[in-house]
């Protein structure tokens, strides 16, 4: 009785009485992997060099199959390689998609004989004169074409009773209450019996 006294409550949850994450009863942790059929047709990686504003840069490969091989990053001070193994994520076409980040600005991404370069695009909308005048070219687009071209996001309408779905919830609330109150009832009926 000393030993708990000493302990407290929090080591004797801990220490002694849960034995669930010893590794000598138990041993090391099972990982579960799962991976798609080979049946699948390998296919490269489409790589994009996306970056943000102060933030950080990332190379995303996109649509790849199968999950294996290292993603190079080459920024301006050193180059970065990742593991695709681990981080990979899988689609329901079977293909594999990871993005890689860097704090730095990214040069080349290169994954599987893929190579992705960087490119500065500037707007080509207006686009100032360099050559010390102050004009400025603008480029005129046709405007009435450009609201058909604009997708409208889909709305889901939920028809249906709110007052009928309340009511719903609250009976299945009920029925499955009344299930466990059950269960236990004769839970304790064997126990008193066993008793």
């Amino acid at each position: 009785m000393g030993i708990l006294y000493k302990l407290g409550a929090q080591g004797f949850c801990k220490g002694l009485n849960h034995s669930d994450t010893d590794p000598l009863l138990f041993g090391k942790p099972i990982t579960l992997q799962v991976d798609p059929k080979d049946n699948t047709e390998k296919s490269s990686p489409e790589l994009s060099i996306l970056s943000s504003n102060g933030g950080d840069e990332t190379c995303l490969a996109a649509g790849f199959f199968p999950k294996a091989g290292t993603l190079s990053l080459f920024t301006e001070k050193e180059t970065l390689n990742y593991t695709v193994d681990r981080g990979a994520v899988l689609s329901t076409q079977n293909k594999y998609y990871f993005a890689a980040f860097s704090k730095e600005k990214i040069q080349t991404c290169k994954m599987n004989e893929r190579t992705a370069v960087k490119t500065v695009e500037q707007s080509t909308a207006t686009a100032a004169n360099c050559e010390g005048s102050n004009a400025v070219t603008s480029i005129k687009t046709d405007t009435h074409n450009i609201s058909s071209e604009i997708l409208k996001p889909e709305t889901k309408s939920y028809s249906g009773d709110p007052k009928g779905n309340t009511m719903q919830l609250i009976v299945t609330g009920l029925r499955l209450m009344l299930a466990k109150a059950v269960g236990v009832n004769i839970l304790m009926t064997f126990k008193a019996f066993l008793v």
